[in-house]
């Protein structure tokens, strides 16, 4: 019966010591998550973001299989453009964890930069299928561009209209739509949100000036196009491109004494720039 009681005794030690974590493990995740949470605080100063990097880096040698710090690594990797370091990370980090919305979204952007437009759509749609409604903001203008790039205007519009509606101040939303809406010819959308722009960026962008006045001329209104055109070539006086249109709209406009000018504008303008070549 002792003996009994001695085995029971030892049995059930044994078994309360396995599933309790030992004090060195116990110890280890708690170094990984000191040096996870001070890289977080690192991460977004640029001053910092080497030790940032650095200290991700250790949290990950003490628990590997921590597919968030995976994950944060990797979008500060991208960050500071470590591509291939920052795509292993992503993609290790899916591996472990499939449900983590951080992890397929930076995985999109990484693919995207490396110029795979359709695997990176593919990963937004998993991290914007992961993803709360309240917190796809961003997502929709990331999925937006990709979508663009593959030519699916239509459905990158619709996109970019939610992403507009949720941060109608935001300018980078505002200049991706009115890029999908010049490949769509809506021009009077593309002059809403030209002066959209504007009105809350005041750097006074030369392009935005000048894809208003495209947008202008595609409607045939030509004056209007040309005011915005000498707008343009106000911020950017020696843009070749914008005299060229500016030439344009005047013929449209059958004003054929300023389309001459405009004409011996250029002229000058690849002079210099061939005087220019010739000299470097």
């Amino acid at each position: 019966m002792k003996d009994f009681c001695r085995f029971f005794g030892l049995f059930a030690f044994l078994n309360v010591a396995l599933c309790l974590p030992s004090p060195c493990l116990a110890q280890t995740e708690a170094d990984a998550a000191f040096y996870f949470k001070r890289a977080m605080s690192e991460k977004d100063n640029m001053a910092t973001q080497d030790r940032a990097l650095q200290d991700f880096a250790t949290a990950l040698k003490l628990s590997p299989k921590r597919d968030d710090i995976l994950a944060e690594q990797a979008a500060l990797l991208f960050l500071v453009e470590e591509d291939e370091e920052a795509l292993e990370a992503a993609e290790k980090a899916t591996r472990l964890n499939s449900k983590n919305a951080r992890a397929w979204l930076v995985l999109g952007k990484c693919l995207s930069r490396k110029k795979r437009p359709q695997e990176g759509l593919d990963a937004l749609n998993h991290a914007m299928a992961l993803t709360p409604e309240n917190q796809k903001d961003q997502l929709y203008d990331d999925r937006a561009r990709l979508l663009s790039i593959l030519g699916r205007y239509g459905e990158a519009e619709k996109d970019l209209d939610l992403a507009v509606a949720r941060q109608p101040h935001a300018s980078t939303n505002l200049a991706d739509r009115i890029e999908v809406c010049i490949h769509e010819k809506k021009w009077a959308k593309v002059i809403a949100d030209c002066t959209t722009f504007l009105r809350v960026d005041k750097t006074h962008n030369p392009s935005i000036y000048h894809k208003r006045a495209l947008a202008h001329s595609g409607l045939g209104e030509y004056q209007k196009a040309i005011d915005d055109f000498k707008l343009a070539l106000k911020e950017s006086p020696d843009d070749y491109q914008i005299h060229r249109d500016l030439k344009a709209a005047y013929l449209a406009n059958n004003d054929k004494s300023s389309a001459a000018k405009e004409t011996e504008v250029m002229r000058a303008l690849l002079s210099d720039f061939r005087w220019v070549q010739r000299k470097n």
